[in-house]
């Protein structure tokens, strides 16, 4: 019998996952995971084991504060153009784009994730 609660993370997220004696198969789904201390520098890593070559990050001003600028470094070591609003300004509800969002307009090879907003006054923006 396989003793799930004395796995490591590593261990349960296995490819192709576990026959269990409950009679059923448990797989995580999970094709990368990494927790611990700098686990931001293995951003590349992860998104080259999962295939993802134009990330997107969608994240609230506490996670923000926390995490983007580290996250960010490690985007663009990796070669991948960040476009973000300025932070003078990037707690702001403010109806407006950084100019360099017209990018992803003029280039249809680029992909992006535009935050709009979901009031009348984000929407005039568009």
């Amino acid at each position: 019998m396989i003793d799930f609660a004395n796995m490591t993370l590593e261990e349960l997220i296995r490819k192709g996952g576990y026959d269990c004696a409950c009679g059923r198969h448990h797989e995580a789904g999970l094709t990368y995971l990494k927790i611990g201390r700098d686990a931001v520098a293995y951003i590349p890593e992860g998104l080259s084991a999962i295939g993802v070559k134009r990330p997107f990050v969608v994240c609230d001003r506490n996670t923000r504060a926390a995490a983007w600028e580290p996250v960010r470094a490690q985007l663009e070591a990796a070669g991948i153009r960040v476009i973000s609003s300025a932070n003078t300004c990037r707690d702001a509800d403010l109806p407006s784009m950084p100019a360099e969002v017209n990018v992803l307009m003029d280039n249809p090879e680029l992909w992006g994730v535009l935050d709009i907003g979901g009031d009348p006054s984000g929407a005039r923006v568009l």
